[in-house]
């Protein structure tokens, strides 16, 4: 399989949200998708010596597959190194309008290189018909899934009226937040608060924060889930906020330094994979 341009490349303008924006709506779907690895980006995330093209991963197994491509398991065959190849279909992508949306992607992915918590990502490619996705592979499993990019329950009410048009919406950290308490919502509870049969509904389900609480709930955890699922930014949950809580001594931070040590603790559960390949926390 040949490949027209591979690399993401190194580019060295500013790259903007705002020019991002610009850009993307200054072109065709077909011209997008055509030279989607050829957008300007912050950096390289893994510099090459040779080119790589789609034919020099092998495909080991499928990790998911959803509304817009699938996921497998793939290896360079030149290194042996795993990684997690998203393939998308360029007629799906524009019979579907998530032409702006896949390029958007790909942009939030390389500019999120210095965020320990996004996934990297190492090449864009692409074909006459498909564009591919090479990137980090999390072999424990990254559910609840895709809480920044991709699933429809946890997006932020501001997102969802910002991808409506109202773009003078402001977007920032507090989708984050928001994303954080429908995870603590499945956590505690077992199911997503704001789930539903079609994506739209989820999104009407969000936007007039229709959800319920189970009966006997406690108070304290009803306070975490109504700060960080908060319609106003303004008073959604913070990570002060949170710090402020002294019922969340029984979760293991019994002072402010503990918070600050956060990202050094060890988790109470640690995922158990028997090598870089294992694909045992997937479900297809």
């Amino acid at each position: 399989m040949t490949c027209e341009t591979d690399l993401i490349e190194d580019a060295t303008i500013p790259w903007s949200e705002e020019a991002g924006r610009i850009y993307l709506a200054s072109i065709s779907e077909l011209e997008l998708l055509n030279n989607i690895t050829l957008l300007p980006s912050v950096k390289m995330t893994e510099p090459a010596v040779q080119t790589p093209r789609i034919g020099d991963f092998e495909v080991i197994k499928p990790l998911s597959s959803g509304a817009y491509g699938t996921v497998h398991l793939g290896r360079k065959i030149s290194t042996n190194k795993i990684y997690a190849i998203k393939t998308l279909k360029k007629s799906d992508l524009i019979r579907k309008n998530m032409t702006t949306s896949v390029a958007q992607e790909r942009l939030a992915l390389v500019n999120s290189k210095a965020n320990t918590f996004c996934v990297d990502l190492y090449y864009s490619l692409q074909t006459h018909t498909h564009v591919y996705f090479v990137m980090e592979y999390c072999v424990g499993g990254c559910k609840p899934p895709n809480t920044v990019l991709g699933t429809p329950d946890y997006v932020s009410p501001e997102l969802i009226s910002y991808a409506m048009g109202a773009h003078n919406t402001l977007v920032g950290a507090p989708s984050d937040w928001w994303a954080l308490g429908v995870c603590f919502y499945e956590f505690v509870i077992g199911v997503l608060p704001f789930n539903d049969d079609t994506p739209e509904m989820i999104f009407n389900n969000i936007l007039n924060r229709v959800f319920e609480y189970p009966d006997g709930m406690d108070a304290y955890l009803v306070e975490i889930m109504d700060g960080l699922m908060c319609l106003d930014q303004n008073r959604r949950f913070k990570f002060a906020d949170l710090k402020k809580r002294s019922y969340l001594r029984v979760f293991g931070f019994p002072d402010v330094e503990s918070w600050e040590k956060l990202r050094t603790m060890e988790p109470p559960w640690v995922p158990v994979v028997n090598g870089d390949s294992d694909t045992a926390y997937f479900e297809v």
